[in-house]
């Protein structure tokens, strides 16, 4: 199994305990094996994939190192905010040209929004990169155990630990339902938002693309 990763999307294997007497079952194993293991929410999480994203130590250190002496380099809002030249928080990611190229840093005049965001000096790039980090799995795809994999974006990843996801994921597809199980992890995300805001879910959907909804949750 490959993995590729660039930026703060992450991929996370869903595994089953093995069985006691090492049994066999073929790929996927029993289904009364899965739908117990399942309902006791025994399933491992295994992340296939790093994120790259400025708050963590190992990114933010690689960027003080390639960019010595700009104490801009990482500018931290909170513990869990944290953004590449105060812009961006992946170190790793499409498009966002003007972290690559100095051709494309806008122009100073914070009037003219039509040449694009402007970083000041020390202005050095390239701080960021599209090339994905690739990881290879080997057995992974034999292996009986192995289940499935949940591959999405921050958006899920802020609201939900790993561990929280396969677990969500093990009970539905233990429950029968193997073919929305990612609209109701989505669900299932937004309404722990919702929660932590004190709205309904309907509220937090209800909201207006941009600025108030990017506000309250991310994709």
């Amino acid at each position: 199994l490959f993995v590729a990763n660039a930026g703060d999307c992450r991929a996370v294997l869903g595994k089953r305990p093995a069985p006691a007497n090492g049994g066999a079952g073929g790929r996927r194993g029993t289904k009364a094996a899965a739908a117990a293991a399942g309902e006791k929410g025994q399933y491992e999480a295994v992340a296939l994939s790093e994120d790259h994203n400025a708050k963590l130590p190992k990114e933010a250190l690689a960027l003080q190192q390639a960019h010595p002496g700009e104490a801009d380099i990482v500018k931290c809002k909170h513990a869990n905010a944290c953004y590449v030249k105060g812009r961006l928080q992946p170190t790793r990611a499409l498009g966002d040209a003007y972290l690559k190229y100095s051709e494309f840093n806008g122009r100073p005049n914070r009037s003219d929004s039509s040449a694009g965001r402007y970083i000041p000096p020390p202005y050095t790039p390239p701080y960021i990169t599209a090339t994905p980090e690739v990881q290879v799995f080997e057995g992974v795809l034999d292996d009986p155990t192995a289940e499935f994999v949940i591959v999405a974006t921050d958006g899920v990843w802020d609201l939900l630990t790993n561990e929280e996801a396969v677990r969500f994921v093990a009970q539905a597809i233990a429950e029968g339902d193997t073919m929305h199980v990612s609209q109701h992890l989505i669900a299932h995300a937004l309404e722990t938002r919702a929660k932590d805001l004190g709205l309904t879910v309907e509220e937090l959907r209800a909201l207006p693309p941009g600025k108030a909804r990017r506000s309250k949750h991310d994709d």
